[in-house]
Order: structure tokens, then sequence, then C-alpha cells
């Protein structure tokens, strides 16, 4: 892994592309643009890192922070983390999910949560294996 440059930028947008039409959900590239520029320049809202491959490019993941009253400080949220079909079921996931877990622990932060599809058994899985687990509280958004 390697943390993104504002050059991998491109990069990003076509895998984040190609993460959102498998998940079935709407792509903005201007956004994504606007959001990879901002965190790889100014990591105090978060960081992007690459998902090599043998120095392949192969995948990415976002870690957002935000501040929680609950948990008294800063927290993590793994934004997005996607890894190429061909490149899955070679540890890809749980290497990145063990270095963003180091990575939020050297920024201090309280703790670190990740949105998961609830038909997502496989990720559901995963993080489970992880360390994370479920919560009795559901997500809501307002979009502005």
């Amino acid at each position: 892994m390697r943390r993104a440059v504002v050059e991998d930028v491109p990069m990003l947008i076509e895998m984040m592309a190609e993460f959102h039409e498998e998940a079935g959900h709407p792509f903005d590239a201007k956004r994504a643009n606007a959001a990879f520029e901002t965190l790889i320049a100014d990591r105090q809202h978060g960081v992007v890192w690459l998902v090599l491959d043998d120095y392949e490019p192969v995948g990415y993941v976002v870690m957002t922070t935000a501040y929680s009253m609950q948990y008294g400080g800063r927290v993590g949220l793994l934004n997005d983390l996607f890894v190429r079909p061909g490149y899955r079921s070679r540890g890809h996931g749980s290497r990145v999910v063990r270095r963003m877990r180091s990575e939020a622990n050297a920024l201090d932060l309280r703790a670190l949560f990740v949105q998961i599809e609830v038909d997502n058994a496989a990720a559901i899985t995963a993080y489970g294996r992880a360390g994370f687990e479920m919560t009795d509280r559901r997500l809501m958004v307002a979009r502005l």
C-alpha cells in the first residue's frame, strides 16, 4: 500500500466508478475528483491509500474522520474500500483493514466505523473477523 498523490486521482476516479457500478450506486466524477483532491492535499479530514499488488494499483481505501461526543474524540470511517475483482481473495482486504486500524491508532482515533450494505454477507464476515462489531444503531442520511 502507499498513500495516494494528486497524480493518482484519475486512476482513483476510474476505480471509484467501478466500485459504484458494482454496488449499484450513482457516481459523480466531478464530486469524486474534488473529494480525492481535497483529502490528498489536506489529511486533516482523512487519508487515501492505493492498494498494491506487486506495485500495481488494484484498489483503494479512503478513511475519513469526524468528532464524536459518544467516543469523546475523533473517530474514523472506512468510507471506501475497493479491490478490483481479479485481485480479490488474495488477502488485500485484510491487509488494508489492518493498516487502517494501525493508521487510526497513529491518529489517536477512538473508534473506527465501516458502512456495509445489509445484504453483503461476505463484507460482514470479513469485517467481523477484523474486530468490527454490529451495532444496534441505523445510519440515516439527509442529502444536501
